[in-house]
Formats: C-alpha cells, structure tokens, sequence
C-alpha cells in the first residue's frame, strides 16, 4: 500500500532558520531534593526544542513550595 500511494507532500525541515520554529514542554524531575524548611521537592525544567538545529535548550528551577512555573520562568528560559 505505501508503495503505491507515497504522500505528495514533503515533511522537512530544510528551509528553517535556527529559532524559526521552537518546541517548549515543563517537566518535573524525577528526582528529589530537601528545601531548607525540610521538606521534599521535584525541581521543575523548561526546556525548548530548535527544530531547524534540534538544538535543546533547558534551565531548571528549585522553587519555594506551593510555586509552580510560570511566564517569567518560561520567559528567562528563553532568553
């Protein structure tokens, strides 16, 4: 069946420039760490994806708790 009906359109990434198009995702460690006051955290990563370079770009953040990662984090990520 492939042989046969080979789609016409080409998926490449030949024509981007580096940063033309960027894939971001949040993820939490699989690790733990102990926050001064005790207790234990995940450390949370930002991390994006060039697809023109498949270059990764990723910063992590050991935050207070009851915090979550929000537009500045994504932001200075970026950056």
């Amino acid at each position: 069946y492939a042989a046969d009906n080979i789609p016409r359109v080409r998926r490449h990434r030949n024509e981007l420039r580096p940063m033309d198009l960027v894939a971001a995702d949040v993820r939490h460690a699989d690790i733990y760490y102990r926050r001064p006051d005790g207790s234990l955290a995940t450390p949370k990563m930002v991390a994006f994806l060039d697809l023109a370079t498949n270059r990764i770009f990723a910063r992590t953040f050991l935050l207070p708790k009851g915090e979550m990662i929000r537009r500045e984090h994504v932001l200075m990520t970026l950056r």
